[in-house]
């Protein structure tokens, strides 16, 4: 636990907006992100996003900053429908050449990570 930077289970009750981090920070929703109790694949709950701006988010931490050593981002994401881009998570913002960021996301069923700087 000593190298992770956020934890996130999504666990908890349906249409909940508690998304709890085992690593402490808070996280809030936005839109319409909830939990649901449908169809989880691992405990009590999933994280639901419709793709209208529902997305989680927490305060800039020193811990998103990965720099220039080895990092790894693991997530399980279930994408029923995508015809435009859609950010799984990101960091920074792209284009601001005073800050590096990172950015996983799917565009037309396929998975890209961008980093820039």
């Amino acid at each position: 636990m000593a190298y992770t930077s956020a934890l996130l289970h999504f666990d908890g009750n349906n249409n909940g907006t508690t998304f709890t981090d085992e690593t402490g920070k808070t996280w809030t929703a936005s839109g319409n992100a909830k939990l649901t109790t449908t169809s989880p694949k691992f405990g009590t709950a999933c994280g639901t996003f419709d793709g209208n701006n529902d997305y989680i988010y927490s305060n800039d931490n020193a811990d998103f900053e990965f720099g220039s050593g080895n990092f790894t981002i693991d997530a399980w994401v279930n994408v029923t429908s995508v015809t435009t881009q859609r950010t799984i998570i990101a960091h920074g913002e792209e284009g601001n050449t005073s800050n590096y960021g990172y950015m996983l996301y799917v565009y037309i069923r396929k998975t890209r990570f961008r980093l820039w700087r």
